[in-house]
């Protein structure tokens, strides 16, 4: 990946970063009329899956390559998940934390690692010279 595309993945992490942690500390916000029950938990799942690939493809952290960068930001986007939920409580936020919130975070973290995982793996197999098969 050449420096100009590592830029722009790291704008559009961090623009999708702040979006993020604005949505998810909106006081008070609540979805109404959802078309289905916790929709909720599906934007939580997509928002959290969305933010893991989006860091992958900045190249922050170590490893720099391959599956265990996958990990990597497994682990990272694990912990920023349960930080995201807990500071929701935070007065002034007067948001609800609550494991089923966490829960679909980290479940959107790990389907989003895993998922790239495999997609390493595959290119690895292939014999690609860029073992991440996105980012160089």
């Amino acid at each position: 990946m050449d420096g100009r595309v590592r830029l722009g993945a790291r704008i559009a992490f961090v623009v999708y970063a702040v979006a993020l942690v604005t949505a998810t500390h909106w006081p008070g916000l609540h979805i109404d009329n959802a078309p289905v029950p916790r929709t909720d938990l599906w934007i939580h799942f997509g928002a959290f899956g969305g933010w893991t690939a989006l860091f992958f493809l900045t190249r922050w952290g170590r490893p720099r390559e391959g599956v265990g960068r996958a990990a990597m930001c497994a682990a990272i986007g694990s912990v920023y998940a349960a930080v995201d939920e807990m500071t929701q409580g935070l007065p002034g936020v007067n948001r609800y934390v609550t494991l089923s919130d966490l829960g679909a975070n980290l479940l959107g973290v790990f389907s989003a690692s895993i998922a790239i995982g495999l997609f390493v793996a595959r290119q690895r197999s292939r014999g690609a010279e860029d073992t991440d098969g996105i980012a160089g």
